[in-house]
């Protein structure tokens, strides 16, 4: 799929695996969702959170205010997170929500 040039139909691949990608339109992503839901509820994305694991999650991580990689997420993700969970079989996300006093 390397080779396949997305651009000249409006889309982008994104791969989130070693050898699995989305394809999705130029500006679709986890962080224009981020940005809709923000818009809506009329908050900055500056005070959100994001949990990931794959490199689809990139964007999404340098969108939003505080950014959490999963035990098993890929090197490049935890070197942008501000914190690293563990995975979810480890609770993860339970465990960081305990930390932050968030419920």
């Amino acid at each position: 799929m390397q080779e396949v040039n997305f651009a000249e139909q409006d889309l982008k691949l994104v791969h989130w695996h070693d050898i699995v990608g989305d394809i999705l339109p130029i500006d679709a992503s986890k962080a224009r969702g981020i940005l809709d839901v923000c818009q809506h509820f009329g908050i900055d994305a500056s005070e959100c959170m994001a949990f990931g694991d794959g490199l689809n999650d990139l964007e999404m991580f340098d969108l939003v205010g505080y950014a959490v990689a999963m035990g098993d997420a890929k090197p490049e993700l935890i070197e942008r997170a501000d914190f690293v969970t563990g995975t979810i079989e480890e609770h993860g996300i339970q465990a960081v929500v305990k930390h932050l006093h968030l419920a």
